[in-house]
């Protein structure tokens, strides 16, 4: 009889042991966190590493393409050269032809600027929101370091106090 009670206390001595044991420490706890951290700065690198290959590959495949058109275009041109200076009125329908090439080209180029303009007014309005950021940043700091000073003088201050009393 006292072996099985015995038994039976030690089968719940067991099963609470196992549940306890199944609770992580504190100290699992903040190594489980700093790992998740790793973990999360390891993965926050690479996005930012495909992002930055992600946007050379559209920047070159738009290169890609604008040196297509224009290997196009000049073999256009090539072709249509030697058989528009045979006549007078080809002559004047290549240089038509030629006049509209280069105003196209011309508001492609206006086109093209306009957008690097407001790419780079853009760039301008972040920097400055970067800057105001980081100045704001600054100012929290210094706070948050005249807080700890002003907290260490009352700290220090209560102590006196007490020390009277």
């Amino acid at each position: 009889k006292v072996r099985k009670l015995l038994a039976k206390k030690n089968q719940k001595v067991s099963v609470v042991s196992r549940l306890i044991d199944d609770v992580p420490t504190r100290s699992e706890l903040i190594q489980y966190e700093r790992r998740f951290v790793e973990l999360y700065e390891q993965i926050a690198t690479k996005l930012e590493e495909n992002r930055r290959h992600v946007t050379t590959y559209n920047t070159l495949k738009k290169v890609y393409e604008l040196i297509q058109k224009e290997e196009s275009l000049l073999q256009s041109v090539n072709d249509s050269f030697v058989n528009a200076m045979k006549s007078q009125r080809g002559k004047e329908d290549f240089l038509s032809q030629f006049t509209g090439i280069v105003e196209s080209l011309k508001q492609n180029l206006a086109q093209m600027q306009g957008k690097r303009d407001a790419a780079a007014g853009e760039r301008d309005k972040k920097q400055a929101e970067y800057q105001s950021l980081v100045e704001k940043q600054r100012r929290y700091f210094k706070a948050v370091k005249e807080l700890q000073e002003a907290c260490e003088v009352n700290e220090a201050l209560v102590a006196e106090l007490e020390a009277r009393s």
